[in-house]
């Protein structure tokens, strides 16, 4: 037995001799409650990962106004449909965000148009609608939570493009606050992001998933931030399948896929049905996704089909299961005619991200770092909004949480370089 085997046995014996706290836990995505000054330890994380919802009921296209400052007055673009408002200037000018050459097609319908953006706000989501020769037709303008205005049947026939504008009148003084404007004729008013006025996800308009990443780590009693590996996702999926961290082990059961059209992607086209290209794929690595059902997989730009029906016969875009006899699984259904040049090209101007199904679960190994606390009580938190499920363990007096920390980075240094020399 070498003598870094030996140091390696006797880090075991010290870790499970030490790992052993009668600590008490609590479930959720903070911690709050009666501590010592030993730590906390993070016990478990059910994994979690969150996708938009879109309708096709947001008429409001966001991403048509762009972070500027005009005039002393500054509109930051979040990214996320919403407009943080700063500044404190009072100008004898209109100020306007946005403009007429950013117009996008639009329909509307005879009856109720609701404007609304959650606040007060100066300046104010105003909307202007125009016919196919840019004759000006009508406009919605909102400075308060909401207002709605009545749509006529001439207008809705005329109207086929819209422009969005923040905009703030002439000696009027700036509201400092953040606003996520929501344009509708159809639905409750639930804001949702812009997808071309159909139901997303779409090709033009992908629809972000959002994984909790096990990162930073905070407590009252820790003056900074506590860090992890940045690169560790734990992901979900709509069916419950969760990747979940448990004592220093990741165990993954959510694969995650981009394609872009790389060199390393292998694609079969097959024969055109309803003006749909349809190719099937097998991942890089020779991954096959398991996706039977639509919600065992989850797609940035496509929605996920549940039947072979949406690859036999197929409506609409959509990633879809195929029949088991075809080379790999899973099919991209595309609008077009798309060879495999054609569609990698596609691919490199829609790139997809796929959370699907693993059909064998891996494990990983992941130390996270002990959250500094105090007497009597502590509140620690991850800096996450998805407010994933995690079981903490306030660690008792006296349980050396932070020496067994320092074991493990030892152990796991002698194992690697165990690996190494091998």
């Amino acid at each position: 037995m070498s003598v870094r085997e030996k140091r390696a046995g006797m880090l075991h014996t010290l870790l499970e001799q030490g790992d052993v706290y009668p600590g008490s836990y609590q479930t959720g995505p903070q911690f709050a409650g009666p501590t010592s000054d030993a730590g906390i330890r993070i016990k478990k994380i059910e994994g979690k990962s969150v996708q938009a919802v879109s309708h096709g009921y947001q008429l409001f296209d966001a991403s048509k106004i762009r972070t500027q400052t005009i005039s002393g007055i500054t509109v930051t673009n979040n990214q996320d449909g919403s407009f943080t408002i700063s500044g404190s200037a009072i100008t004898s000018n209109r100020v306007t965000f946005g403009g007429i050459n950013l117009a996008y097609p639009i329909k509307l319908k005879p009856g109720t148009l609701t404007l609304k953006q959650g606040a007060p706000s100066s300046p104010r989501s105003y909307v202007d609608f125009y016919d196919s020769s840019d004759s000006y037709v009508m406009s919605i303008v909102c400075d308060r939570p909401e207002v709605t205005k009545t749509v006529t049947e001439e207008q809705a026939s005329r109207i086929t493009k819209a422009v969005v504008l923040l905009d703030r009148y002439q000696n009027t003084r700036v509201t400092p606050t953040t606003i996520r404007p929501m344009l509708y004729q159809d639905g409750t008013g639930e804001w949702e992001p812009f997808t071309g006025g159909k139901p997303g996800p779409q090709p033009e308009y992908p629809l972000i998933n959002r994984s909790f990443r096990a990162y930073r780590f905070g407590s009252n009693a820790a003056s900074d931030a506590v860090l992890a590996d940045r690169q560790c996702y734990l992901r979900s999926l709509p069916d419950g399948t969760h990747d979940e961290y448990v004592d220093g082990k990741v165990i993954r059961r959510v694969g995650r896929l981009f394609l872009d059209g790389s060199s390393d992607e292998t694609y079969v086209i097959h024969e055109m049905v309803n003006g749909y290209t349809r190719a099937s794929f097998i991942a890089p690595g020779g991954e096959v996704l398991q996706m039977r059902l639509d919600d065992v997989a989850q797609c940035d730009r496509l929605p996920c089909a549940d039947s072979l029906r949406a690859w036999a016969n197929p409506e609409r875009e959509c990633l879809s299961p195929i029949n088991s006899n075809t080379p790999g699984n899973t099919g991209l259904v595309i609008k077009g005619s798309y060879g495999q040049t054609d569609l990698k090209t596609w691919l490199s101007a829609h790139p997809l991200e796929i959370l699907y199904k693993l059909g064998t679960p891996v494990v990983e190994t992941l130390s996270l770092p002990i959250i500094p606390t105090k007497t009597p009580r502590t509140s620690a938190w991850t800096d996450s909004d998805l407010e994933p499920d995690i079981t903490w363990e306030a660690l008792p007096a006296g349980s050396c949480a932070l020496e067994v920390q320092e074991l493990r980075k030892r152990l796991e240094k002698l194992e690697s370089e165990m690996v190494n020399n091998a």
